[in-house]
């Protein structure tokens, strides 16, 4: 996909995320836009990394709209709906492999979080 390409559908974002922007996360990570980055205003899609799950032992990744992205009907479609439209509870020794398909899974879920590598319960 490449920095700063406006994908037209989330199957495209989340299969365009490189495998280094999916895995060995720090576990003293902050919230923040994972990818594309703050500053691409022209994806209509972002990663982020909402915070640690499960008693600070996994991470809350979640692919949301980006309210400022290329497309102006994914733009309406994010303020007329809930931003996040896929989230994976990813243990920090999962791979690229096993977090982008959790992610294309709850996506298909409509949302539901799925998870990636060993996760316990809550």
């Amino acid at each position: 996909m490449g920095k700063g390409k406006a994908t037209k559908n989330p199957e495209e974002f989340i299969e365009g995320i490189p495998d280094n922007q999916l895995e060995k996360f720090n576990l003293h990570e902050k919230m923040n836009t994972i990818y594309p980055g703050k500053n691409d205003s022209k994806s209509n899609f972002r990663l982020d990394m909402q915070g640690m799950a499960r008693n600070g032992t996994c991470f809350n990744l979640q692919v949301q709209i980006n309210k400022d992205g290329a497309s102006s009907s994914w733009r309406k479609a994010s303020t007329n709906m809930k931003t996040t439209i896929a989230t994976c509870i990813a243990n920090p020794k999962a791979n690229a492999t096993q977090v982008r398909k959790a992610l294309l899974a709850s996506l298909e879920d409509g949302g539901i979080e799925k998870t990636a590598g060993e996760v316990p319960e809550e």
